[in-house]
């Protein structure tokens, strides 16, 4: 909204109130209708809230002319206007069902037999399983004896079972590391060195350090 004579009208009644007298004798002589029709020019096109401000901030120890006064708006700065409150959207029901079950399937607890539940889920929702696969889910789901798969008749490799049924590696070094290991143990509780049949003289060894009275080692 700009100034129009109302604003002049309440523009005047501040100044009045404000500098009294002082107001009175800078137009002295002035027919009151022509000193409104030059603030009213002076202030075109000057928003209201700019003239709010300067009512706000005239000088303390004059009262300003038309053209001051106008200096005086040009210096306000445009108040921040408020934004529209945006609301919420509500919710959807059916999506917020879908999206709760989905966040339950994702923090389901997997079981020892949760990949037996993957596998029928996949095969229910149309997937093609190998055979084993199809009968390990069967067999692993009706009854824990069916577990054991190898009953079936099936040759399986190791990398097509799960995780936790294959089978771990020995390695025959590592054994005979330890086996080794023992004997020089053995040995040592004797104080005797091994000998060629290191086996024998293992067993003979652990009877010479056996205590008196005690069964020695079988």
């Amino acid at each position: 909204m700009l100034a129009d004579s109302t604003t002049i009208e309440v523009i005047f009644s501040r100044m009045v109130a404000r500098y009294a007298s002082a107001w009175f004798a800078k137009y002295e002589g002035v027919e009151p209708e022509i000193v409104a029709k030059d603030w009213l020019h002076a202030l075109e096109g000057v928003p209201v809230w700019a003239v709010d401000f300067a009512l706000e901030n005239t000088p303390a120890d004059f009262p300003p002319n038309a053209g001051q006064f106008r200096g005086i708006c040009m210096r306000a700065s445009k108040p921040v206007e408020r934004t529209k409150r945006i609301e919420a959207p509500k919710p959807d029901p059916a999506r917020l069902k879908r999206e709760l079950q989905r966040l339950h399937s994702m923090l389901k607890v997997r079981g020892p037999k949760q990949w037996a539940y993957d596998l029928q889920e996949r095969e229910a929702k149309g997937e093609q399983l190998s055979e084993f696969q199809r009968t390990a889910w069967r067999q692993a789901l009706s009854s824990p004896a069916n577990l054991a798969l190898s009953s079936g008749g099936y040759d399986f490799q190791q990398e097509e079972l799960p995780p936790g049924m294959r089978t771990k590696k020995v390695n025959p070094a590592d054994v005979e590391m330890l086996r080794q290991h023992v004997t020089q143990k053995v040995y040592a509780r004797a104080g005797r060195k091994p000998t060629t049949d290191r086996v024998t003289s293992a067993r003979e060894a652990s009877h010479e350090s056996a205590p008196r009275g005690h069964s020695p080692m079988p």
